[in-house]
């Protein structure tokens, strides 16, 4: 075998590995070539010469490149990136036109940038999320207003990251971010659109205790005055002191309460 045939050997081992792999098409088809090249040469300084005039110096570093963005940029699709992905693919398509360009890596900050963003529309949902379990466990005594303005500040911070509320919300990709069923989230969905809009008192049942206090009140408080007569008079009849309260020590029985020093006789 001499040195030309073992130069197109070499090359088919690059082309059959990277067929195998599946995932370096460029690559295989540069090797193809530079393969086909070899066989118009009787000499390795002719193959040298041709390689050099006809760009095989720079094209398979080039294809390399080209081949890590394709992937890159099928990766980011399938995750739900869409931005990362045309961002991989504007790369692409820049060396593709001129190899000096894989060089320029400011793509990588931008990736960057835009994966911080996604984080951060993250960590908002899950805001969000901790926000409907307290509000799904939520008491008569809870503040709608108070809700109503975390809602609100989630939804700012969101709208910071160039997104909004209910952008987040009906995108699959943060949508796996909530542990809750198909119907269960489209309910959260609703009560986070109501209570940003404002309607945040529809949701909560209003106390029967405030009222009744609201109706003493107003029946009382038009006698302060005689109500701390009363106050005085009571408490200068009164004698206070602290007792202990003991637990029954048997079943059903009774609390005894007793003052401190009688325990010690």
């Amino acid at each position: 075998m001499n040195k030309i045939e073992r130069s197109q050997e070499y090359y088919q081992l690059l082309i059959d590995k990277f067929e195998k792999s599946g995932r370096s098409p460029r690559q295989k088809q540069v090797y193809e070539e530079i393969k086909a090249l070899v066989g118009t040469c009787s000499s390795l300084e002719e193959i040298q010469a041709k390689m050099k005039e006809q760009g095989y110096y720079e094209k398979p570093g080039q294809a390399l490149f080209l081949d890590k963005m394709a992937s890159l940029r099928d990766a980011a699709t399938a995750n739900g990136f869409p931005e990362v992905a045309a961002t991989y693919d504007q790369k692409y398509n820049e060396v593709a036109a001129d190899h000096s360009q894989a060089f320029a890596t400011g793509y990588e900050q931008e990736v960057s940038r835009h994966l911080n963003k996604r984080g951060q529309l993250v960590g908002c949902i899950n805001e969000l999320f901790q926000l409907y379990l307290q509000f799904l466990a939520r008491t008569d005594y809870d503040n709608p207003a108070e809700i109503e303005q975390k809602v609100n500040k989630v939804a700012h911070e969101m709208n910071g990251y160039s997104s909004s509320l209910e952008a987040c919300l009906n995108d699959s990709y943060y949508r796996e971010h909530v542990g809750l069923s198909d119907a269960e989230y489209e309910n959260f969905k609703a009560w986070a659109h109501d209570i940003k809009g404002g309607n945040a008192a529809a949701y909560y049942e209003p106390n029967v205790c405030d009222d009744e206090f609201n109706a003493i009140w107003s029946t009382i408080k038009g006698h302060k005055d005689r109500i701390k007569e009363i106050g005085k008079s009571e408490g200068a009849r009164s004698k206070r002191k602290v007792y202990m309260a003991l637990p029954p020590q048997e079943e059903g029985g009774d609390y005894r309460f007793v003052e401190p020093r009688e325990e010690g006789r």
